[in-house]
């Protein structure tokens, strides 16, 4: 398969867009699980996206210009290949299924009621189908504007929702048991564990370095992100009335009223966020075309968009009735699929890819510096940059447990641990960019 190249910056930003847009889907299941909890529901889950990072990492040093589906039939040969393909394959049409059954859901319920549902499927499988035909780079090129006009609007939201936000909504903290917490983390996982689709565009960065540079950065944005973005809504609506919330974000948005003359802020916001809502399904859609592509050695996965697109579309029709059903399904029996899965997925990956080297040429681009007296200070600064990251993570999880243990009986101890957890997750960010810009 031809290399296509795509920055460190477009794979992270894709990525915190996809795990992002989830929060809708899975942000009222850890209020219920948590409470005002809740918000630590993603300081043990970033551990299991960085092993995650780390395994395609491992795997596109060792497999240069090869996806995550090519490499499963290299390491685990043609039936073995196969078969963990379909396992990979089954869980993107769960998130596909998912991602656009919730997307066509509120805007039939938010803005086109009358429009029926169908409609709107067949809407966003024109999009997949025309965006099929291109490349992830093409999708990485557009998401590059919308996630930085997005972003730009959601960091103003603390100050647009001032006058609602109450900060004894956040109190107390850390009242509930080690197993809700613990819980919201497994959630928190299951979230995070949808990165597992871009293992198909494991070949569209230079080197594996930028790779996993990407990635962590990606995933450093949108645990922060999401965090933040739990905090508010706590701060807003408390967590009894979170967890009865079907779009949270929507509801959110409602809240803004600057003046008397200037309200329904967020029709204003649909302009940066319906478009995350289609190209989180073009990005699913593309790992899709790769997944089925693998099959068919040589094949061009462009050739397939259109007969992909409208099997797909079928398959949305049929597969949940309602939105109860849907919810039910990604309440109860994903993450159950995912946690039996996966896992045993990513062990077979790093078993099976031990038996095979790193391939030199691979290996002599990461090692290349600029200059030969850069060489020690630039190694240096990406692995320095990573063990803070890493000491950052256990912070976070550090933090968390104290507040648990000290904070019934010294409430100031669990408000500045929680003020300490904010603080650690936006230098996780801080020292994964300063990875991927070193990388």
């Amino acid at each position: 398969m031809s290399k296509q190249a795509i920055s460190s910056r477009q794979m992270a930003w894709l990525l915190a867009a996809f795990i992002y847009k989830a929060f809708d889907n899975i942000g009222w299941q850890l209020a219920k699980a948590a409470g005002h909890d809740a918000i630590f529901s993603y300081a043990a889950a970033i551990m299991y996206a960085f092993l995650i990072a780390f395994l395609f990492y491992t795997l596109s040093r060792k497999f240069p210009g090869k996806n995550v589906f090519e490499i499963s039939f290299i390491v685990a040969g043609r039936f073995g290949g196969a078969a963990i393909n379909a396992i990979l394959l089954l869980q993107i049409w769960f998130v596909f299924v998912r991602d656009v059954s919730y997307s066509t859901s509120f805007i039939s319920n938010v803005l086109l009621r009358f429009t029926q549902p169908e409609i709107l499927i067949l809407l966003f499988v024109l999009v997949m189908i025309y965006y099929g035909k291109t490349s992830i780079e093409v999708a990485a090129r557009v998401n590059e504007f919308i996630f930085i006009s997005f972003a730009f609007v959601f960091l103003l939201f603390p100050l647009l929702l001032s006058n609602e936000i109450s900060a004894s909504q956040w109190e107390p903290v850390f009242t509930q048991p080690p197993a809700q917490v613990l819980l919201t983390n497994v959630y928190g996982a299951v979230q995070f564990g949808d990165m597992f689709l871009f293992g198909a565009f494991l070949h569209m960065l230079q080197n594996s370095r930028m790779l996993h540079a990407s990635l962590r950065h990606g995933m450093a944005i949108a645990a922060f992100g999401l965090s933040l973005t739990t905090i508010i809504i706590i701060a807003v609506f408390g967590a009894p009335i979170f967890e009865k919330l079907t779009y949270p974000g929507f509801n959110l948005s409602t809240q803004m009223h600057i003046t008397d003359f200037l309200d329904r802020l967020e029709i204003y916001l649909y302009v940066f966020y319906l478009p995350l809502l289609l190209f989180n399904s073009v990005v699913t859609f593309l790992a899709f075309q790769h997944g089925v592509t693998s099959f068919l050695k040589g094949s061009n996965p462009i050739v397939f968009s259109r007969s992909l697109g409208w099997l797909l579309m079928l398959t949305l029709l049929v597969a949940f009735r309602n939105q109860s059903e849907l919810c039910n399904f990604y309440q109860y029996a994903y993450p159950v699929f995912q946690i039996a899965v996966q896992p045993l997925i990513i062990i077979l990956f790093f078993v099976l890819a031990m038996r095979f080297k790193a391939d030199p040429a691979n290996e002599a681009e990461e090692r290349r510096p600029e200059n030969k007296s850069d060489k020690g200070r630039m190694r240096l600064s990406v692995r320095g940059w990573m063990r803070l990251t890493h000491l950052s993570v256990g912070a976070t999880v550090f933090l968390v447990v104290l507040g648990m243990w000290l904070a019934t009986d010294f409430p100031w101890v669990g408000n500045a641990c929680l003020l300490a957890y904010g603080l650690s997750l936006l230098f996780i960010v801080f020292s994964t960019y300063k990875e991927m810009k070193s990388a």
